[in-house]
């Protein structure tokens, strides 16, 4: 319980009792935290709490099926140094009904300059890593998790310093882990056999939380995703940068990148080349802004679309769906990445 103080967790210590009843001593345990900063001390604190060989973390919004547990800890019994992410079913916010989650053909994590997290088709050939079992069955090769559901060996977790305690709230700690274990040792799958249904919430996290009141949510955000960028990102973090510029106080990054140091971790460039692999590296410096047709009132609008006809719409100042860039390869593209 990350110190919370919603009104219907009141109810929580009534709950844990009636499972109590139901299973062997102490299965259950509720751990209360004294601060409230988000999932990632909630999670660390977790882990450090746990008594087994391997931890798995779920969303509180999140339920199970049933065979979802043998596909995460059996492809962790064969290597420790895997993390494996379930194959996620969404759950409807009001009817509580799965829908969907096929997972053929397959799909993998990654990830795009904002470090925001991104789904990308996977490669039938280079990222299917069970040749021995239908390819429908086979784990799949992710350079980035979705977030909040995933299995890892609990001495590995710690071995690898944890979530970086400085990210507070929410966002950028599952692209900041996923960077971690690919480029410090480990790798990281997904198991289409182990479905997990997710609510995907459709109202501001934040925005419910009393004790947030005051709190510059937007500036967290940009702060988490820029300590991720400064630690891991190598010289690629100017584009970060260039997409997102705010570089207010990030904390102290030397123990982050003292472990980094520690771990003998490879270089950004191999997680692009190794992992990615097709990764789009847009120019850090091209020139960029709107494009306007005979007059300074109508501009070309992509209307949001990654693909397809451009339109004509009235010019508004700094708008994503207007601004493009002139790459040094001498293309005229979006600059959205």
């Amino acid at each position: 319980d990350d110190h919370s103080k919603l009104d219907e967790l009141s109810a929580l210590g009534e709950h844990l009792a009636r499972l109590q009843e139901k299973l062997p001593p102490e299965k259950v345990r509720l751990i209360r935290r004294d601060v409230h900063d988000g999932i990632v001390g909630a999670r660390n604190r977790g882990v450090q709490e746990a008594r087994f060989p391997i931890v798995i973390i779920l969303d509180s919004h999140a339920e199970v099926t049933p065979g979802w547990l043998e596909p995460l800890v059996g492809r962790i019994a064969e290597d420790r140094t895997r993390v494996v992410v379930p194959n996620i079913v969404p759950i409807h916010i009001d009817t509580l009904k799965h829908e969907g989650g096929n997972t053929w053909p397959p799909l993998r994590g990654a990830f795009n300059w904002r470090l925001s997290f991104t789904i990308w088709p996977a490669d039938g050939r280079l990222d299917i890593l069970e040749p021995q079992v239908d390819k429908r069955c086979s784990a799949i090769k992710s350079p980035v998790m979705p977030g909040g559901l995933f299995a890892m060996d609990r001495a590995y977790f710690l071995e690898l310093g944890m979530y970086d305690p400085e990210i507070k709230y929410y966002g950028a700690e599952h692209v900041e882990m996923s960077f971690r274990v690919w480029t410090c040792g480990g790798s990281m799958e997904i198991a289409p056999c182990s479905h997990i249904g997710h609510i995907y919430r459709e109202f501001d996290r934040f925005g419910v939380d009393p004790q947030l009141g005051g709190v510059d949510i937007s500036a967290v955000l940009d702060r988490n995703d820029a300590r991720v960028a400064e630690v891991w990102l190598d010289d690629y973090k100017d584009i970060f940068f260039k997409f997102r510029p705010n570089r207010g106080d990030l904390g102290d990054l030397a123990p982050r990148r003292a472990l980094r140091e520690k771990l003998q971790c490879k270089p950004f460039r191999w997680f692009l080349d190794e992992v990615v692999r097709d990764m789009y590296v847009p120019d850090v410096d091209a020139s960029r802004g709107a494009l306007t047709a005979g007059s300074a009132d109508l501009c070309v609008d992509t209307e949001n679309r990654n693909d397809g006809a451009v339109a004509l719409a009235p010019c508004r100042h700094e708008s994503q769906s207007q601004t493009f860039e002139f790459t040094s390869a001498g293309y005229l593209q979006r600059s959205w990445h």
